[in-house]
């Protein structure tokens, strides 16, 4: 069967939804539904399809099987509940909303109209990564002691759309988009949920209504602990994006977006030979075997509803300055880990 699948926004992550789509044999790309003209002329004349200027004119596309949401994330739930009604399966872009509350009422929608929804956490799927949760779920490392995962960038002020500026009203902010990341790849990695954190999250470095840096605590179910350290420069600086993991037994660097893996080797790391597919199209694939098995996605909604738990407790940890405890429901339901 060929799924037809419809885009909803021309963002960023717009054309490697395309991309995806391209690759994965049993899909076609039907439609972007996009309210700015010039942005949906753009990409459906470069994609040769249909364009909608609005999410509710792609929904009632009965050519339509699955969609993409890439839209920013105080729309998440509102998109993603009328595209379940709507009775398509759906990918959804993280984090995957602003509140637990709204994650529920995501997986409610998707669970009364039987229809897949996958959240789309990459760091499960880049080379990478893959490559090290093999290395650590084999045991090469030994007991996981303790990680550190730190990401250094530019914050960009002047290409970051208005609600970016604002996580009030927009959801924006580097914690939002880029810490929920980080807290899913140690999660992931380490493979344990996170029970306790103690974190600060501010906006030291440009001022805006949205944090730029945040450093968190976390305590995983494990008996493993790690560290967070992320912020956005206010102007060009030096970037970094890695986790090391230490073990009783070996070390291990990971730099997931850059496809690069180093194990220690005495007193040195060595970096190993990465070989992978395309994040998006593995993510895709992944909800295509999902529907026509009808087993939960790879990512699904229970885990993308616990990370959204993570990060506002975070959040709650640097408004009050005290530790916060993950509620056991928020992870106790998760398939596997």
């Amino acid at each position: 069967m060929t799924y037809g699948v419809g885009i909803i926004g021309a963002s960023r992550v717009s054309d490697g939804h395309a991309r995806a789509i391209a690759e994965v044999q049993e899909t076609q790309l039907v439609a972007i539904a996009e309210p700015h003209a010039q942005r949906r002329e753009a990409f459906a004349g470069k994609h040769a399809c249909i364009g909608y200027t609005n999410h509710a004119e792609l929904l009632a596309d009965p050519h339509v099987d699955i969609v993409m949401i890439g839209l920013p994330h105080f729309l998440h739930t509102e998109v993603a509940v009328a595209a379940c009604a709507a009775g398509k399966h759906v990918f959804l872009e993280k984090p995957m909303a602003m509140t637990v509350a709204d994650c529920d009422a995501i997986n409610v929608a998707a669970e009364e109209a039987g229809v897949k929804l996958l959240v789309a956490h990459t760091e499960h799927f880049l080379p990478a990564g893959l490559a090290a949760r093999r290395l650590i779920e084999a045991g090469h490392l030994g007991t996981v002691v303790f990680a550190t995962d730190t990401w250094y960038r530019t914050f960009d002020l002047a290409i970051r759309p208005s609600w970016f500026l604002d996580r009030a009203e927009g959801g924006g902010g580097m914690w939002y988009m880029n810490g929920v990341h980080m807290l899913d790849r140690l999660t992931w990695l380490i493979g344990s949920p996170i029970t306790a954190v103690r974190a600060w999250v501010s906006n030291p470095m440009v001022g805006q209504n949205s944090d730029d840096t945040g450093l968190a605590w976390l305590d995983f179910a494990n008996g493993t602990h790690a560290t967070l350290h992320h912020t956005g420069y206010p102007q060009e600086g030096p970037e970094r994006n890695e986790v090391e993991i230490i073990g009783a037994q070996a070390r291990m660097k990971v730099a997931t977006r850059d496809d690069r893996l180093w194990l220690s080797d005495g007193t040195q790391y060595v970096e190993q030979p990465i070989a992978g597919a395309d994040s998006f199209t593995l993510e895709l694939a992944g909800l295509v075997h999902a529907i026509e098995t009808n087993a939960a996605p790879p990512v699904d909604g229970r885990w993308g509803r616990y990370i959204v738990a993570v990060a506002l407790a975070c959040e709650e940890s640097s408004r009050t300055g005290e530790v916060v405890h993950i509620p056991p429901h928020i992870f106790a339901d998760l398939a596997s880990w």
